[in-house]
């Protein structure tokens, strides 16, 4: 992901401490800055099957921790949506 677009698609719907609790009811959570000052998140979600892993990422490069904690839980809805 360009650092275009992980700038401008990620709207702050939910403060830190929000996005962190959300994300720690399905797993844990990993929240990395990088070298050049950019945020980035990711959480392993919890499964149930021997030998799974299953994650939701960010992308790389939010210029702040906000918009990549949020990009993270916006996936996440997203995708437990789709598995329903």
């Amino acid at each position: 992901m360009s650092k275009e677009l992980a700038q401008n698609t990620t709207p702050i719907l939910m403060n830190l401490n929000e996005c962190i609790a959300e994300l720690d009811k399905h797993g844990l959570v990993r929240i990395h800055q990088h070298e050049d000052k950019t945020w980035s998140c990711k959480v392993k979600m919890n499964v149930t099957t021997d030998g799974a892993v299953f994650e939701i990422k960010s992308g790389f490069h939010h210029d702040t921790i906000d918009q990549a904690t949020n990009a993270c839980v916006q996936r996440m809805r997203k995708t437990l949506r789709n598995l329903k």
